[in-house]
């Protein structure tokens, strides 16, 4: 009788251990590369983020920016690659930037100069929701200004 009790205790435990190997290793959205998602890691998460999120920002001089957008789409074929417009209330492009997933639900905007402007960033995105964090550096009068525009909760359109 301590023979069968043994065996079976033996068969449960192994049993138990199976499952719980099996269970761990099915999801794979843990070992997955940034930018990829799925059970295979092949599904692209950025084009979960190809749309247009609208909301509000503010600047760090007081200023607020109503019904503004921040406008996602793919750039190339690399995963992590992304293009963000920036747009006015009445939908006019504002600033241009490349931006590069760091984790699928933040992103970098690679560093941009135009004219006397430098730009730096980052941000949070989801199916649903964004956000952006932008550093203006303006060196026209010899002196850096530095104005921080925040948009936080944007929601997709």
């Amino acid at each position: 009788m301590k023979k069968v009790r043994f065996i079976a205790s033996t068969m449960v435990l192994a049993l138990a251990g199976f499952a719980t190997l099996t269970m761990t290793s099915c999801s794979k959205d843990e070992d997955c590369l940034v930018g990829y998602e799925g059970n295979d890691c092949k599904t692209e998460v950025r084009s979960n983020y190809n749309h247009t999120y609208r909301g509000n920002g503010t600047n760090s001089w007081g200023e607020t920016y109503t019904d503004w957008a921040l406008r996602f789409s793919s750039l190339g074929t690399e995963a992590t690659k992304m293009k963000l417009e920036l747009l006015d209330e009445n939908d006019a492009n504002v600033l241009l930037f490349n931006v590069t997933l760091t984790t699928n639900s933040t992103y970098t905007i690679e560093p941009k100069t135009t004219g006397n402007n430098s730009y730096e960033g980052q941000g949070t995105i989801s199916a649903t929701n964004a956000s952006l964090t932008l550093t203006e550096r303006n060196n026209s009068t010899g002196q850096v200004e530095t104005t921080v525009f925040t948009f936080n909760n944007m929601i997709r359109e």
